[in-house]
């Protein structure tokens, strides 16, 4: 096999790695609250940002804007979903 074939395998078993890991963040973000999970953790991100203070307390002031934001509108509080949406929030705010 050429060094050009191996590559190409890799990257092949990779994105169906990538490709399976990140259904698996999307199946929670969706089970978590969809929509309103997002728009939740962009909101909260945003106003953690203007707020300041230290990346903990940011990120602890973002995690309790969103499991108000889902109780409130009776949706369940996965909180693995929560961190993700944060943490996919967090990047897009970076990447603007």
């Amino acid at each position: 096999m050429s060094i050009f074939s191996k590559i190409g395998a890799f990257f092949g078993r990779f994105g169906v790695i990538l490709s399976t890991f990140l259904s698996a963040g999307a199946a929670a973000i969706v089970k978590g609250g969809g929509k309103v999970l997002i728009e939740a953790a962009r909101d909260a991100v945003r106003a953690a940002e203007v707020a300041g203070g230290t990346g903990s307390e940011k990120r602890a002031a973002a995690i309790a804007v969103v499991v108000s934001t889902l109780t409130s509108k009776g949706l369940p509080v996965l909180y693995n979903a929560v961190f993700l949406a944060i943490e996919a929030a967090v990047a897009e705010m970076n990447k603007a």
